[in-house]
């Protein structure tokens, strides 16, 4: 899916720290990786599409006054 290190140096420092969670998080770990109305991030939100297609996390949102929260939960390792 990712090569970590060569992938890594043209992440966003968000992205970054997401990808270090799909990988290296325990199992029902969550991340926040986004939340307001309409400003989300594109490159983050298909990187979490990515790790979701690729069995590391399970995508859920949750309505906020603001919009909503966007969050990753680790899926259990294979």
């Amino acid at each position: 899916m990712y090569e970590q290190d060569s992938i890594k140096a043209r992440l966003s420092v968000k992205e970054q720290e997401f990808l270090d969670f799909a990988h290296n998080a325990r199992q029902g770990e969550c991340f926040l990786y986004a939340s307001g109305g309409t400003g989300r991030p594109s490159g983050l939100m298909r990187l979490a599409r990515d790790c979701y297609e690729g069995g590391l996390v399970h995508l859920v949102q949750k309505r906020t006054g603001q919009g909503f929260a966007y969050v990753a939960i680790k899926r259990k390792v294979r």
